[in-house]
């Protein structure tokens, strides 16, 4: 991701690891129970719910992907 990210490109995320050594980086903490950022700029909801709209499409209108 290093390669890929444009300069002063600001990433939103989970407290997960994996994200902890790129730049500009914003997090939530879940696991604190914390799900938007106290100035209300820093969450994890649209993500979150792009990928439940998908698997929920996958699973109820498409039951095989070729």
């Amino acid at each position: 991701m290093h390669q890929r990210l444009q300069p002063g490109t600001r990433i939103y995320s989970d407290e997960h690891s994996s994200y902890s050594s790129l730049p500009n980086r914003q997090a939530v903490n879940h696991r604190m129970k914390q799900y938007v950022a106290a100035d209300g700029e820093i969450h994890t909801n649209s993500i979150e719910s792009f990928w439940a709209v998908l698997k929920r499409g996958l699973t109820g209108v498409y039951h095989h992907l070729l």
